[in-house]
């Protein structure tokens, strides 16, 4: 499997942004990192063997060190394995134990900032890599003194050591480069896709680069509440609809998209928030246009009244719609029971009697201004063809 790997990487250019050659990366550089580990650990068991009372306070060390950093990668790593090429891979069984996921993507470490920033999780995983490339380079150290002091001892180890150490930091930039794939997403580069193809249908313009200010990120309908929770609408946040988060990724990764959790809050006042995260369904075509050039009408300019924002949404979309995942700034608003809703007799004037309106019967945010809509990130529907297809087997388990 590993030589497949390996004339797979090198029989051409390799761009470890595309998500099948990154992943056989990952497994010819861990698995060189245990065989290392094998040699290295017989080369320390035989210089232990030779019961010499000099060098026992270099290797017992050198021992311990090497097993922390070494043990707990290769465990992690063979977890992951058995959990999606058996578990998921043969049975298609989506297991719900969140620790054993964890511990299989090494993101088992989860603090308040974590789960509110969920981008910052799989920086968790780099940093434990970094942490066991640092008790390496003191195993090499060590061993570079032990073998400086007695010539004889601990010299292969150290070589071996090195070897190791330069694997390890190419795991270490494949790790990062693992991380920045999933949080630079962009569905219209074609860079990505070894094969070059693009689909004409995305979009008249050209590849987007620069986008509105706004504008946060795109992320994949993978990485969403409603593809990994347990059960349907039901949350992956332990605070469910008490949560006060107005994080737009905690909102889309820990909250399903038919839950208006805010909205009580919003109508009773009860914390006197002036942002709430609701959603606006669009075509393909248009979310592009909003993407590069903003909501129509511009900053500082009265918003489309057609235009309407809802506190949940439906998880399933059609082929060609996208959801934008927008935080709106409520300014004065009111709610009001029915429609229809004469708009103009409060958006009306310079400054205008209300910023937003809710329709209670219809679930719906009217807002005056497009200042009002601070942030959005943006998902395209499972089924919509694009020139950038991320593979989301590769992320399985990191959010769960």
């Amino acid at each position: 499997m590993c030589f497949r790997c390996c004339h797979s990487l090198l029989r051409k250019p390799v761009n470890l942004l595309y998500d099948p050659y990154r992943y056989r990366a990952f497994l010819i550089f861990y698995s060189i990192d245990m065989a290392l580990f094998i040699i290295r650990l017989a080369l320390v068991s035989n210089d232990l063997s030779a019961n010499a009372p000099t060098t026992k306070d270099y290797l017992i060390p050198i021992l311990i060190f090497d097993l922390i950093a070494s043990v707990t990668l290769i465990i992690c790593n063979s977890i992951y394995i058995v959990m999606r090429h058996c578990v998921v891979g043969l049975f298609d069984i989506k297991p719900s134990n969140q620790f054993i996921w964890r511990l299989a993507t090494m993101t088992c470490f989860r603090f308040d900032f974590s789960i509110e920033h969920p981008q910052l999780i799989l920086l968790t995983r780099v940093f434990l890599v970094i942490g066991f490339f640092l008790l390496r380079f003191m195993c090499f150290v060590i061993g570079a003194s032990c073998s400086a002091r007695f010539k004889s001892q601990c010299t292969a180890y150290t070589v071996f050591a090195a070897f190791t150490l330069a694997n390890l930091l190419i795991i270490i930039v494949v790790e990062f480069i693992h991380y920045f794939r999933l949080w630079t997403y962009n569905p219209t580069k074609i860079t990505n896709n070894p094969m070059g193809t693009k689909f004409t249908n995305i979009s008249s313009a050209a590849v987007i680069e620069k986008t509105h200010r706004c504008h946060l990120r795109f992320i994949h309908y993978s990485m969403i509440n409603d593809q990994n929770a347990p059960g349907f609408g039901r949350s992956l946040c332990s605070k469910g609809a008490e949560c006060r988060s107005e994080s737009l990724h905690h909102q889309l990764i820990y909250h399903s998209l038919e839950s208006s959790r805010q909205v009580p809050n919003i109508i009773n006042d009860n914390d006197g928030k002036s942002t709430v995260i609701a959603f606006y369904e669009t075509t393909k075509e248009n979310m592009f246009k909003i993407v590069q050039n903003g909501f129509p009408n511009g900053d500082n300019l009265p918003l489309e009244q057609s235009i309407f924002f809802t506190p949940s949404i439906k998880s399933n979309l059609d082929i060609d719609k996208a959801i934008l995942c927008v935080r709106i700034n409520l300014g004065r608003f009111e709610v009001i029971d029915n429609s229809p809703v004469n708009l103009n007799q409060y958006f009306q004037g310079a400054d205008g009697l209300k910023d937003t309106i809710y329709v209670t019967s219809e679930s719906r945010f009217y807002l005056r201004m497009t200042g009002q809509i601070e942030k959005w990130i943006v998902m395209v529907s499972r089924e919509t063809k694009v020139n950038d297809h991320l593979e989301n087997n590769y992320y399985v388990g990191c959010f769960s």
